[in-house]
């Protein structure tokens, strides 16, 4: 049997999960990657439901536009490295090359 908790995530998750994808889905480049942070909130959600059993859609949009910009900060972090690791490659090539 499901706990009272248990169930009133379960109805938070029905009621909201449209809402908070549709506004995640505004704010990412795939479809994808907005299911996942969707998820996520629901996620964070259920870790902290014994500090706010009673999730309103302002909190729940508030996590979502969190980890949105925590998804974003990531993906430029991941950029950088591949720009510097690019970069580093094409010194060697051309250090490599002039003493040959």
């Amino acid at each position: 049997m499901d706990s009272e908790r248990e169930l009133a995530f379960i109805a938070v998750h029905r009621d909201s999960y449209p809402r908070v994808y549709r506004y995640v889905r505004r704010r990412v480049e795939s479809p994808e990657l907005a299911e996942e942070l969707a998820a996520d909130v629901f996620r964070v959600v259920w870790q902290k439901w014994h500090d706010q059993p009673h999730a309103d859609i302002a909190w729940l949009l508030t996590v979502a536009r969190n980890l949105i910009g925590n998804a974003y900060r990531s993906r430029d972090r991941f950029v950088a490295l591949q720009a510097k690791l690019r970069a580093s490659a094409e010194l060697r090539s051309g250090a490599e090359s002039r003493t040959c």
